[in-house]
């Protein structure tokens, strides 16, 4: 939880590929979901990378959207290399 913001940050979050497209990863967002908004959390917010289409996809049908952007967060060259930040948030009513 951002203290500050009241957002609850998701830091990390992954299916393993063979465990994909089971309906998992849907149940362990939504769980996330109840759990931030349990502890007081006045939205849910993620970082991705812009070349991970599947992960954009899959947190847009969790109704996630797009926020913000670092184009310099990984490296200085992160415009050229087509892999920069994206910020993803819901808010949770």
């Amino acid at each position: 939880m951002e203290s500050w913001s009241k957002r609850y940050r998701v830091w990390n979050f992954l299916v393993e590929k063979k465990y994909r497209k089971q309906g998992i990863g849907t149940e362990l967002f939504q769980y996330i979901m109840q759990f931030a908004k349990s502890e007081g959390a006045r939205a849910i917010i993620l970082e991705v990378q812009s070349c991970n289409d599947p992960a954009i996809q899959f947190y847009m049908k969790q109704g996630l959207h797009f926020v913000g952007l670092d184009t310099i967060s990984y490296t200085n060259n992160d415009v050229q290399n087509k892999e920069v930040r994206l910020e993803m948030a819901r808010r949770l009513e």
